[in-house]
């Protein structure tokens, strides 16, 4: 009996152990980020992180993380894993042409959709580092970022 109870808690034990290091027990998270709203999906989804305002939302370059993904069904679903803890802002947009590039027309307005964390669109201005921040811990985040055209 003592040893079917001391086995029980090893298993206890290890359980509890390796969902910690799953949710980023290391100290260390992840971003699981949903793209909604392609309008097809034709050209690729490009996908940036950034840990600061430079260069945000379109300057691939100064993004801490980026992933490039094809679109399927109007939707792409990307991860960013083993990220410290700390301030983010994603953006996305939808590479219609493949030039790798977020196209512009008269005036700066956008030629290709476009998204950010916390879902902010402006018709006249890029949204603002500030405007999409969220907060990452040692956990996996769930966010949802709707496309504009």
């Amino acid at each position: 009996m003592r040893l079917v109870l001391f086995r029980a808690w090893v298993v206890a034990v290890m359980i509890v152990l390796l969902r910690g290091a799953a949710v980023g027990g290391d100290g260390l998270g992840s971003v699981v980020v949903t793209i909604k709203g392609f309008r097809h999906h034709g050209g690729l989804a490009r996908v940036a992180l950034f840990n600061h305002e430079k260069g945000f939302p379109d300057d691939e370059a100064e993004a801490y993380r980026e992933i490039v993904s094809d679109i399927r069904s109007g939707k792409v679903q990307v991860r960013f894993d083993d990220l410290p803890a700390g301030s983010y802002a994603l953006s996305t947009y939808h590479d219609e042409n493949g030039d790798e590039r977020f196209n512009r027309g008269l005036f700066g307005l956008p030629m290709e959709g476009y998204g950010v964390s916390n879902n902010i669109g402006h018709a006249i201005r890029a949204p603002e580092f500030g405007e999409a921040l969220f907060q990452l811990s040692n956990e996996v985040k769930d966010i949802t970022v709707q496309v504009y055209y």
